[in-house]
């Protein structure tokens, strides 16, 4: 008798326990399906948002702009003067002189290939001096794109970059080097 009643019990347990993971699984399942509808709701809420700004969203001054968003960078204004733009040979850049005799050099290219254009430039007998200094490896790179520049970023970065180099920008976040001089 005491077997059966402990057999009993056992089934009961794992019965029990069937029917507990069997109602969190539909509710696992229940609370995907409602996170997933919530960021269906967001992304198209935020690209409506994007939308209408899109047409109101004016850069002035795009100067101001790349202090502002050096600002953010390094959480203090900079200082920057008129911003240049540099070309050769395909590659393109903002260079913009800051406080301390240091330069902000913005540009589209990951930092690899800009690195590795600029060493190329080198080996063909460029007498300038490289626009991220001497050592080009040891400058201080950061990537600006809308998750640590604002919501909006590569809208004004569009603006800018077709204010000041005359072309559209090829894609949605630059690199910012700084370069002590």
């Amino acid at each position: 008798m005491d077997y059966v009643l402990g057999i009993v019990i056992v089934i009961c347990i794992l019965a029990l326990g069937a029917i507990v993971s069997t109602g969190n699984e539909r509710q696992r399942k229940a609370l995907e399906n409602i996170r997933k509808q919530i960021e269906a709701w967001t992304m198209e809420d935020l690209r409506m948002r994007r939308a209408a700004a899109a047409r109101e969203i004016q850069i002035l001054d795009p100067r101001a702009w790349l202090e502002e968003t050096a600002q953010r960078v390094f959480g203090s204004p900079q200082g920057i003067q008129e911003p240049e733009v540099w070309r050769e040979n395909g590659t393109a850049a903002i260079v913009a002189r800051a406080e301390e005799g240091r330069s902000l050099v913005f540009t589209p290219i990951p930092p690899q290939r800009f690195i590795k254009a600029l060493n190329q430039r080198k080996r063909l007998g460029s007498a300038q001096v490289a626009i991220l200094g001497k050592k080009p490896r040891r400058a201080a790179c950061t990537e600006l794109s809308v998750l640590n520049s604002g919501p909006f970023f590569d809208l004004e970065a569009q603006q800018v970059w077709q204010k000041l180099a005359g072309e559209k920008l090829p894609i949605d976040r630059l690199w910012m080097f700084e370069v002590h001089n």
